[in-house]
């Protein structure tokens, strides 16, 4: 099984209170601030401290002070490029992925396309369009993914309680006919077993990376609290 990638394995992980001194949290969330401060703490060879709260959560990363500053200042000075570049970016994404929806489904319907493309490529969603896979392969089930919910009795039978996978087969064939009348080239019945076992499998192992993490993650929480109790004591009167 391969390490869980919530954390860099070369990165200490700490607490807000046992940062050094001259070190900032930087708090996740902002993509762009925390590449380049960790990439510039690096490049200056200082330590990048993965900062984690009480309840064993990541915080985000601790980095000196004025590299902190500095990639601030550089945020702000570039984000209207930055913006107009991502928005090229997404525009020409959203083009090439129309191109070979039609090319994998001639007769579609024009209606479905839209919103194959809105579902499909919506960001940080985890949706198969945001995923590394080839496009055509992206294309291939975000289509089929469109049939389900809004050509078929899935959603209804999620709802009524039946299995997702039991659900997944039971309309299996009536999504194979509308890629069919779309144009496109259904899959065999053992093509669309493999996939089912592939996302079944991926959440199992999932499942199992982040119940190791929890656990490790856990013993460094507490190697980090028994820290606290002996510096104390260092600052006690007695102890001077």
């Amino acid at each position: 099984m391969s390490k869980p990638t919530y954390f860099s394995t070369s990165e200490p992980l700490t607490t807000t209170s046992e940062l050094p001194q001259n070190y900032s949290l930087v708090r996740k969330g902002n993509i762009y601030i925390t590449k380049n401060c960790r990439q510039k703490t690096h490049e200056a060879q200082r330590t990048v401290y993965v900062v984690l709260d009480n309840e064993n959560q990541k915080l985000g990363i601790g980095v000196p002070r004025t590299i902190y500053q500095q990639v601030q200042t550089l945020c702000e000075q570039t984000a209207e490029a930055r913006a107009k570049a991502v928005e090229k970016k997404d525009l020409a994404l959203e083009k090439k992925t129309q191109t070979e929806i039609m090319r994998q489904f001639p007769h579609i319907t024009k209606a479905s396309v839209p919103a194959i493309l809105k579902h499909t490529l919506q960001k940080r969603s985890g949706r198969v369009g945001r995923t590394s896979e080839p496009l055509d392969r992206v294309v291939s089930l975000a289509v089929r993914a469109h049939i389900r919910h809004k050509h078929t009795e899935y959603d209804k039978m999620l709802r009524q309680g039946t299995d997702r996978e039991e659900a997944r087969r039971t309309i299996q064939d009536a999504v194979e006919e509308k890629v069919r009348d779309w144009g496109g080239k259904p899959w065999s019945a053992k093509a669309s077993n493999t996939v089912c076992k592939n996302k079944k499998t991926r959440r199992t192992m999932t499942q199992k990376v982040l119940e190791a993490e929890v656990g490790r993650r856990s013993k460094v929480i507490r190697k980090l609290a028994s820290r606290t109790p002996k510096r104390a004591r260092r600052r006690t009167p007695q102890n001077e």
